[in-house]
């Protein structure tokens, strides 16, 4: 066991012996729920703001309202699914597929012994997890072959490109989250997991924190990209809030949380009060943050005002968590203040959110683009 194990295990007692592990303001409040035909097998949220889910052999698109915009039937089946600024790709028994509005093509030719899982980076590579190979393949977003690594059971995949840029792969034999290089497949870190073997979709939000089920589907579960337990909050049954064999959940920048809730053939939508996102008790002065909309050619007009002079931060994302441009803030005075934040390549129409850090607080604005 390496030594940020031991740690993990160390601060997980103390949480554990005080009853900070979840605090009830530190949990995500139910919002809405929508029912899903079958049951839902993948989870994903898509740059077009719109919430992804299959079933076993079909993908339906909602809006995060939960009204269903798109439906295909997939003659390979389709269990995960993970959205890029390129595509939608589906994996379905043995062939992972591109998911078009007129058509779905495969991917490559590659035949993968299933199940699979998928994930997708910032650069729009795919990886692959061949759960029954013990293994992980990454194509870009044409297919074409880059590299394969060893990688007990991966049964679920992430990528984190906030500033980390990891693979983080669900080891379903051990019951652990494995972090690994993207670009070498190197092994870089693990950690306890209490999770089950229906834990297939793992999210991860601005901060790099980590989503998943645990407890057979009862719980959602929330760790630091380091292993450390954040909160948790769910129970079985069948009401809101309450889940039966979840299989994860995904976030979207706003910080709405989607839970594939499989036994109860529902999609559940959560959002914490703090609209930073996780609270860590450290966040005593709010921000002020206002994004001009709509926005054009590439610029978007920012006005905040900052409580002190120290050093902050400015972000530009796509609704689906890819950051696009990041600016240092330095020499600042308090007050109001407006600048432009200019995307460093073309962006396509849509729904972007800034965020603005200084120190622990944080503040996120919306806005629409159109050329």
């Amino acid at each position: 066991m390496n030594s940020r194990a031991f740690v993990y295990i160390a601060v997980l007692v103390c949480m554990l012996a005080v009853g900070q592990v979840a605090h009830a303001q530190d949990q995500p409040v139910y919002q809405s729920q929508w029912w899903v035909p079958g049951a839902p097998e993948g989870l994903a949220v898509g740059q077009d703001g719109h919430v992804w889910t299959t079933n076993g052999y079909e993908v339906y698109a909602y809006t995060t309202a939960g009204e269903e915009v798109d439906w295909r039937h997939m003659s390979n089946g389709a269990y995960a699914i993970v959205t890029s600024n390129w595509d939608v790709y589906v994996a379905g028994h043995d062939h992972v597929q591109t998911y078009w509005s007129s058509a779905s093509t495969e991917l490559t030719t590659q035949a993968f012994n299933g199940p699979i899982s998928l994930a997708v980076d910032y650069n729009g590579n795919v990886y692959v997890g061949e759960s029954s190979a013990d293994r992980i393949w990454k194509f870009d977003h044409h297919g074409v072959f880059l590299a394969y690594w060893t990688a007990p059971r991966p049964q679920a995949l992430t990528v984190t490109d906030h500033g980390w840029g990891s693979l983080y792969s669900l080891n379903g034999s051990a019951h652990q989250m494995e972090e690994y290089d993207p670009e070498n497949g190197q092994r870089l870190d693990w950690w306890p997991a209490n999770c089950e073997y229906q834990a297939t979709v793992v999210g991860v939000d601005v901060d790099s924190n980590v989503y998943m089920s645990i407890d057979w589907g009862d719980r959602i579960a929330v760790y630091s990209h380091y292993g450390y337990p954040i909160t948790e909050w769910g129970a079985y049954g069948h009401g809101d809030g309450e889940f039966c064999d979840a299989i994860g959940a995904v976030v979207d920048y706003a910080g709405d949380i989607y839970v594939a809730d499989r036994g109860n053939q529902r999609i559940q939508k959560f959002r914490f009060l703090d609209p930073a996102g996780v609270n860590d008790g450290k966040s005593d002065v709010a921000l002020a943050l206002h994004a001009t909309n709509p926005a054009s050619n590439n610029q978007f007009r920012v006005t905040f005002t900052l409580p002190s002079g120290a050093d902050a931060r400015l972000e530009l994302f796509d609704i689906a968590g890819r950051r696009h441009e990041r600016r240092e803030l330095v020499s600042l005075v308090p007050g109001s203040q407006t600048i432009e934040l200019s995307a460093s390549e073309p962006l396509p129409n849509g729904l972007y959110l800034v965020r603005l850090t200084q120190g622990n607080n944080a503040k996120t604005a919306r806005v629409m683009l159109i050329k």
